[in-house]
């Protein structure tokens, strides 16, 4: 009997485990492998590849490619609330590389991306670009003229002169002592050093635009690709520069090189462009043709005259084995920005977007696909009453026609129902298969609001609101009951009625010149109002009064305009804008951060439930949470008694083996950061750097990820970064 009890414990311990081990609470569903614009596509080998970009991604496959891993979670999200950026990137090993971007921060990685480590620089400002020409020697550039350099491994990084104010946008050497600076604002010069950048020389290049590249093939062979169309080239090291004939007055912002004869050129302006030379850049020929579409080409990197990637905007790669005749696209699903997303039940969903994009789910998002109508719009709304019986509406592809379309099969066949020359219907709201109101705005000034209504399941639509007046544009429109709704739009307007719409008056919000889009009702007297300029407004009665709840949002969010609120109850909800999601657990009163560094931007967001959701937004992003949106691995409990102070609670069990649960009492919302260290003071890893809302809380620390040996650790918990410390011995027992 105590056998079997014991291995029931270790089950449960092993199952409790897998709960809780740490992980980002928004999975990306679309597109793969991530929706990130990638800076930058390194090759190791035809096997090992590495891209990163915007929003830190960094994506790594080991089969050429064909599958990728996303390991931005790995990396710190150093620069919050602002974007953080890897602006470049350079692995010297399979396992061995580093990044540099956003406020001057460079992390170095010794197992292939899986951990990474701070190099404190000294810095502020933006780098980008980072190179190193052996294992210890390394230098990085970025905005306002700076340099540094390294000569043990990044460990510590010495600023050099003579960049002046200018930004510097890329850097290459060749060795330790001879590299290459070009950026903006140099006054048409290329910087260069021969002794390892204790001195740079300005040298003139001919061209007084910009550059953002630099590659060289050996120390008297190399090219520069900047504005406007401008490739030059050295055959002396850099002490006289050519100016090639493109053809093109696109930026190229990545040049390479995988011979002196055979390179390529990529960038673009509003669209993209990739150039290819065999003639060691005498001539050029474009390969654009050859390419899939992309918004910008950021990246390129040959590991032979045949095998090479690019790497763009919306999280796109792309891959040649043939020189470049012919590229496969290497990330999957739409790019499209996705404006509203809806949901019948955990499994069955839409996303809906711009260039008449529209998915579905029938799993819960694990599979997308597209669904088409004949009516070519760009999607403002999508709702579903059931199964089969749905709405979109939009404007027109070809014109400034708004539509209102409508679905019986679930979605795969469309017929508009209603449409209107120069009007856009931004929301619509059913509370059954027949009755529903869409609401809308003139397209042009003076942008007359209008709000229609139909009984019939579409077939007729009766005009409820026309009002010509810049103030009367409306954005959102939901109903609590089959009389009581509200529209809310430009200029903190906001409207009501009693009688199923036949008539709207105006109620004061409170707030002035705030842009209000988004509605979200749990019964006929709770509801909230979001809007731009970090605007939460929440009613109790009915929406005869409102008041602010934007107190409760966390001061490091920083300025984010709102685009969409939704309650899956009257306790749990959901807000985002910009790049930001925030969750509240106690009606509105405390809003907690769960914005995960994404550079794209957030417009929709949905709940199943309180736990299972969708957010969606530029660039085809789409993400699900089953957990609330907090990170999976952290785990809120009940007790009898509310926390009174802050208590960081001993490990258990302790000693351990391979796993110990660790949990802390907060008595108000805050950021909660848990640190393990060494017996040296070394970090092991961040277990937890997340806002959580008031309550008890449980975190796992799996130690066999970590490569530990047996002793003594410690784990740290800091409030608000520095508040409130608190630090606990464990052992581990291998």
């Amino acid at each position: 009997m105590k056998a079997i009890k014991f291995l029931i414990y270790i089950l449960l311990i092993f199952l409790l485990n897998r709960f809780l081990y740490s992980q980002p609470g928004w999975i990306s569903q679309n597109p793969y492998p991530q929706g990130n614009p990638l800076y930058k596509v390194q090759a190791i080998n035809q096997n090992v590849v590495y891209s990163a970009g915007g929003g830190r991604a960094l994506i790594k496959s080991t089969d050429g490619g064909n599958t990728w891993i996303v390991l931005t979670y790995n990396i710190p999200n150093w620069n919050y609330p602002n974007t953080s950026s890897i602006n470049s990137f350079i692995f010297l090993t399979e396992q061995i590389g580093y990044i540099c971007g956003s406020a001057g921060k460079i992390f170095k990685t010794t197992d292939g991306g899986n951990h990474w480590n701070e190099n404190s620089t000294g810095l502020t400002s933006d780098l980008y670009s980072i190179s190193f020409p052996s294992l210890n020697t390394g230098y990085a550039v970025g905005n306002n003229g700076k340099i540094i350099k390294t000569t043990n491994g990044g460990l510590n990084w010495i600023e050099q002169f003579s960049g002046g104010t200018g930004t510097l946008s890329s850097v290459f050497f060749v060795d330790n002592q001879n590299g290459w600076i070009c950026g903006s604002l140099l006054s048409g010069n290329i910087l260069k050093t021969t002794n390892g950048g204790e001195n740079w020389v300005p040298i003139n290049c001919g061209v007084s635009t910009g550059m953002y590249s630099l590659f060289f093939i050996s120390a008297q062979t190399g090219w520069a690709s900047g504005y406007s169309g401008k490739i030059i080239k050295t055959t002396d090291g850099g002490l006289n520069w050519t100016v090639l004939n493109t053809g093109s007055i696109n930026d190229f912002v990545s040049i390479f090189f995988s011979s002196p004869d055979t390179g390529w050129a990529v960038g673009g302006n509003e669209g993209c462009i990739v150039l290819k030379t065999t003639d060691g850049g005498n001539s050029w020929f474009s390969l654009t043709g050859n390419m899939p579409y992309c918004t910008n080409y950021r990246s390129v990197y040959f590991i032979s005259n045949t095998v090479g990637w690019i790497s763009g905007y919306e999280g796109k790669i792309f891959k040649t084995t043939d020189g470049g005749t012919i590229w496969q696209s290497q990330s999957q699903g739409l790019t499209n920005a996705f404006y509203n997303v809806n949901f019948i039940s955990s499994e069955t969903g839409w996303a809906a977007g711009t260039y008449n994009a529209l998915l579905k789910t029938t799993n819960g998002g694990t599979n997308w696909f597209p669904q088409l109508s004949s009516t070519l719009i760009h999607y403002d709304c999508i709702k579903f009453i059931n199964l089969n019986t749905g709405f979109a509406s939009g404007k027109s592809m070809l014109g400034d026609t708004g539509y209102i379309i409508k679905s019986t099969n679930g979605g795969n066949d469309w017929l508009p129902v209603y449409k209107q020359y120069n009007y856009l219907f931004k929301s619509l709201f059913f509370i059954s298969t027949e009755t529903g109101w869409a609401a809308g705005y003139k397209s042009t000034p003076p942008r007359t609001g209008i709000i229609l209504k139909t009984t019939n399941g579409g077939n007729n639509w009766i005009m409820q609101y026309n009002v010509v007046s810049d103030t009367a544009s409306l954005e959102s429109i939901c109903f609590s009951s089959a009389n009581t709704g509200f529209a809310t739009g430009w200029w903190s307007k906001l409207l009501r009625t009693t009688n199923g719409g036949t008539n709207w008056y105006l109620v004061p919000t409170g707030t002035s010149n705030v842009y209000f889009n988004s509605l979200s009702f749990v019964n006929e007297n709770t509801g909230w109002l979001s809007g731009w300029y970090k605007t939460i407004l929440k009613t109790t009665n009915a929406g005869l009064n409102w008041f602010s709840q934007s107190a409760g949002i966390p001061t490091v969010v920083g300025t984010v305009n709102f685009e969409e609120i939704f309650f899956a109850d009257t306790l749990n909800g959901w807000v985002t804008g910009s790049n930001k999601i925030l969750c509240t657990t106690n009606s509105g009163v405390n809003w907690i951060d769960q914005s995960f560094g994404t550079s794209t931007v957030n417009f929709s967001v949905y709940f199943a439930n309180s736990l299972t959701g969708w957010l969606v937004g530029s660039s085809g992003t789409i993400f699900k949470t089953i957990s609330g949106g907090f990170p999976v691995g952290i785990k809120k409990f009940e007790t009898r008694n509310f926390p009174q102070e802050f208590i960081l609670q001993q490990n258990y069990p302790n000693p351990f083996n391979y796993s110990t649960i660790i949990k802390f009492e907060l008595p108000k919302s805050s950021k909660v950061t848990i640190i393990v260290y060494d017996i040296m003071g070394k970090e092991i890893t961040t277990l937890l750097n997340t806002f959580l809302s008031e309550g008890n809380y449980q975190v796992s620390f799996q130690a066999d990820k970590f490569n530990m040996s047996s002793g003594i650790y410690f784990y740290k918990m800091s409030i608000n970064s520095t508040e409130n410390v608190s630090v606990k011995k464990m052992i581990y027992v291998k």
